[in-house]
């Protein structure tokens, strides 16, 4: 009976001492690649070593291995000079790590398609990171506002209708616009015109590519929000000299 006794209690503990150590074990891995992920951050992000890359992702990561997160960090650096990233909350359980990261900077080059706005915008990430027994990331899932974060700063993307003493619509749409517009009174014939915009402090300078009026391919208008109610964009025509040459309203239907 004392032997029965002896061979269970030292089952017991050895069974103890053994998910202890898995513990231990699970704790250790889910550390080092937290660790990991945080040291990805600021080799890439913060100080621009895309070679870390090769370090850390595995060669099938995203299909194409390490080059494709060399050249998204590059993309990213390069719209946003100023970037700052961070790093919370990290939640890690096994090989599969959980976490946000938000980056703010000031938007000065094509990112994702879209035009520089050379405004401060923040953007957050939400990602889900698989790690290999080794320690590498093998494979990624996320889900980010950054798109609404750019659409945003750009401000006037939109589709518009004008009002009187103007009529026409006008559609503005990363960096590019495309107009019919005429006086409401019909004294004079609608304008068709279209091309791209880029911003400069509060100021919008449109270059027109294309127009019904042959004279104006090739020039550029400037203007500026004048203000805002409800939907309703009040807005000023200036020269290049930022002069006021005119005005009017437009009346944003959709985004």
């Amino acid at each position: 009976m004392k032997t029965i006794r002896r061979s269970l209690v030292f089952m017991i503990v050895l069974s103890t001492v053994i998910v202890i150590e898995s513990c231990n074990q699970n704790a250790s891995v889910e550390e080092r690649n937290k660790a990991s992920l945080l040291r990805a951050h600021a080799e890439l992000f913060d100080k621009g070593n895309l070679n870390y890359a090769d370090e850390v992702f595995t060669p099938d990561y995203a299909g194409q291995g390490p080059e494709w997160i060399k050249n998204y960090v590059k993309e990213r650096r390069e719209a946003f000079p100023d970037l700052q990233t961070s790093v919370e909350p990290i939640i890690a359980e096994g090989n599969l790590v959980a976490w946000l990261r938000t980056q703010t900077g000031t938007h000065r080059g094509n990112s994702g398609g879209y035009q520089p706005t050379g405004k401060k915008v923040t953007f957050k990430t939400i990602v889900f990171s698989r790690f290999t027994n080794d320690g590498q990331i093998a494979e990624e899932w996320g889900v980010s506002d950054v798109d609404e974060a750019l659409s945003g700063a750009g401000g006037i993307d939109g589709v518009y209708e004008y009002l009187p003493p103007g009529k026409g619509q006008a559609v503005n749409r990363n960096g590019q616009f495309i107009s019919l517009f005429g006086p409401a009174d019909g004294k004079a014939p609608m304008t068709s015109q279209g091309g791209s915009y880029t911003f400069s402090g509060d100021s919008v300078k449109n270059t027109i590519a294309y127009s019904t009026d042959p004279k104006q391919i090739g020039s550029v208008f400037w203007w500026k929000v004048k203000s805002w109610s409800a939907d309703t964009l009040t807005y000023d025509v200036m020269n290049e000299k930022g002069e006021r040459t005119g005005g009017g309203r437009a009346l944003r239907v959709s985004n």
